[in-house]
């Protein structure tokens, strides 16, 4: 939204249902832990992109890493 640090998820990148309004979630290191993220979406082709209607919070890690299986 401002231009600092963020990891940004960007939706149409993948074949899902939301990637239909190239939806693209924001999100920000609050603290150690708990995250603040945005979701804004573009509604019509060539329209400017939706302002966020609020904020979402993301917790975690709940467990540590595991990896991925082989």
């Amino acid at each position: 939204m401002d231009g600092g640090p963020s990891l940004m998820m960007r939706y149409a990148a993948f074949l899902n249902g939301l990637a239909l309004t190239d939806l693209v979630d924001e999100v920000r290191r609050y603290s150690t832990g708990l995250y603040v993220a945005t979701a804004t979406s573009l509604p019509e082709t060539g329209a400017e992109r939706t302002r966020p209607d609020g904020c979402f919070l993301l917790v975690g890690p709940i467990n540590p890493w595991i990896g991925a299986d082989d």
